[in-house]
């Protein structure tokens, strides 16, 4: 004979609740990372936005 206890609504509940949390936490890190990535200039345009001679000044 076992003695192993059912879970309780609330202890389900709570399970619940808490995998919800966990779930929607991953989901707005991934938001995060995806949207930082989309805004992050390309490696072209930053090494041309920090360059201090532009176009103008090559022409003469």
């Amino acid at each position: 004979m076992t003695t192993e206890l059912e879970p309780t609504k609330s202890t389900r509940a709570c399970r619940r609740v808490v995998t919800g949390a966990a779930v929607g936490a991953l989901v707005a890190v991934g938001f995060v990372v995806a949207n930082r990535f989309r805004t992050r200039p390309s490696v072209t345009q930053a090494l041309w936005d920090a360059d201090p001679i532009g176009p103008d000044d090559l022409a003469g």
